[in-house]
């Protein structure tokens, strides 16, 4: 006999028993443990996803300041982490020793900073011109991280998003005085009395991790720009990061011009520094380049008849035109490798940026696969550091 069957002789011995009222308690209980589950399991719902749960998630199209993907980080972990300043919040708890010493000069340039505006001070409108405008922006300067600010209150993320915004902006501002031989109020200024320092202040103000949204610095220099007597300041704080950020590059500054284009961040202004052409100001699809098609040595080419030479220009723009290619000249050094990863991993971590960076280093990772290819390009011009080894050239582009 099959299961229907034999269900359907229980059934009918159940009948002829008289114990249908039995069968129906056991259905009823069944139903109400089923309905003792079901409410139970809503009331664990209710408990695991509260209200507000979403409210603190970032919405990707305003994220512009991410943690390093631990796949780039493992290469090279030295290239995205700072030595000698921490800027926001990812690296406010990590205990290095160098970066807590830099919260005394951060603290003299604060004093510098509110000397400049004693006028708001002794009239109390402080909180109104510096505080407020900041303060009021919370949300916006929140949703800029991906995470590192949710331990923070809005007070606190207040004081942190300004101590650093006051330092950078005083530090571009003596840098500027400082390149016009204007004297500075502080002759005694460690950071301008050690060679050393302003280099190590560049590359830590250019790391993916160690930012702060642009529009802070923005709003900070509108409140002392009008306050400065000792000489004519610069229009903008554009002006004065690109003034600050010049020895960083080969080429000639970007123009600012008001109304122009707007900067998420100071690795975002670095990123848009490099665009090779205006034509790539706006963001194209992001390419898969897991399905890279290029492979061809330098060699390779120069034997089926590709010319190589010298590209005038220093914004990583290589051109292919006629059986020409015309590469960018390649200048390595720690400051230069670690400007070249984070605006890589910005690339791979931004949905609005154009991939121009990752683009010129895979190719030239194709390029270069042997001591042969580093060679030819050196005899081009292309590769002229002389006391750098072909086989160092190698191991960098194969190690992006």
């Amino acid at each position: 006999m099959g299961e229907a069957g034999k269900a359907g002789k229980y059934a009918a011995e159940m009948s002829e028993s008289g114990d249908e009222g039995e069968s129906a308690k056991i259905i009823g209980s069944r139903e109400e443990i089923k309905g003792t589950r079901r409410a139970s399991y809503e009331k664990q719902w209710s408990i695991k996803w509260p209200a507000d749960t979403f409210d603190e998630v970032e919405t990707f199209d305003n994220l512009s300041i991410f943690h390093v993907p631990n796949k780039l980080r493992k290469v090279d972990d030295n290239a995205y982490s700072p030595r000698i300043i921490s800027i926001g919040p990812y690296h406010r708890k990590k205990g290095n020793h160098e970066l807590v010493t830099m919260i005394e000069h951060k603290c003299r340039y604060m004093r510098y900073f509110f000397n400049q505006i004693k006028d708001l001070q002794e009239s109390l409108q402080v909180p109104l011109e510096f505080h407020l405008p900041i303060y009021n922006l919370d949300t916006t300067v929140r949703r800029s991280y991906a995470g590192g600010a949710r331990d923070h209150d809005a007070e606190s993320l207040e004081h942190m998003v300004s101590f650093d915004g006051i330092f950078i902006l005083q530090l571009f501002l003596r840098y500027d005085q400082y390149c016009k031989k204007v004297p500075l109020t502080d002759q005694s200024d460690a950071i301008f009395n050690n060679a050393w320092m302003i280099p190590a202040l560049r590359r830590d103000l250019a790391l993916l991790e160690n930012q702060i949204p642009f529009f802070v610095l923005q709003e900070l220099y509108e409140v002392v720009k009008p306050r400065i007597v000792n000489y004519k300041p610069p229009h903008s704080i554009t002006c004065l990061a690109l003034k600050f950020f010049e020895p960083m590059k080969e080429k000639e500054m970007i123009k600012d011009e008001p109304g122009g284009t707007e900067y998420k961040h100071l690795l975002d202004l670095l990123h848009k520094l490099y665009h090779p052409a205006p034509c790539l100001l706006k963001a194209k699809p992001r390419s898969n380049f897991e399905n890279w098609g290029f492979d061809f040595c330098a060699c390779d080419l120069l034997e089926a008849g590709v010319v190589f030479l010298c590209n005038s220009d220093h914004s990583y723009n290589i051109t292919f035109t006629k059986g020409v290619m015309r590469i960018p000249q390649v200048y390595i050094d720690d400051r230069t490798t670690s400007l070249l990863r984070n605006l890589i991993a910005y690339e791979q971590c931004s949905l609005s940026s154009t991939q121009h960076i990752t683009s010129f280093a895979i190719l030239m990772k194709s390029l270069i696969r042997s001591p042969h290819d580093v060679t030819l390009l050196r005899e081009q011009g292309i590769m002229n550091q002389n006391w750098i080894k072909d086989e160092e050239y190698l191991t960098y582009f194969n190690g992006i």
